[in-house]
């Protein structure tokens, strides 16, 4: 499990580029303010996947590892909240 996370996180750090949430001059939006970066759904599909990890060791018993499982969903929470900050940064700059 852990290096999927070490997979998963190696594209963010290749693919990290924020999208900008500008209107053209025709006042059209360049990027629907809904649409969420690449990067931005990989954290979370890979918040789910440990959320998933978590569950299924926790149903079987297997408690040794949950706590740096546990860990490392929390360090995902963190980066998943700087990267919404700072994309809702960029979208207010425009």
């Amino acid at each position: 499990m852990l290096e999927l996370f070490t997979l998963l996180d190696s594209e963010l750090t290749t693919s990290s580029s924020t999208p900008e949430v500008c209107v053209h001059e025709d006042n059209t939006p360049a990027q629907s303010e809904e649409t969420l970066a690449p990067s931005t759904d990989l954290r979370l599909k890979i918040l789910q996947i440990g959320i998933w990890e978590a569950r299924r060791r926790w149903l079987q018993g297997d408690t040794n590892a949950l706590g740096s499982l546990l860990a490392n969903l929390d360090e995902d929470v963190q980066l998943l909240r700087l990267q919404l900050e700072d994309e809702a940064r960029v979208a207010t700059e425009c």
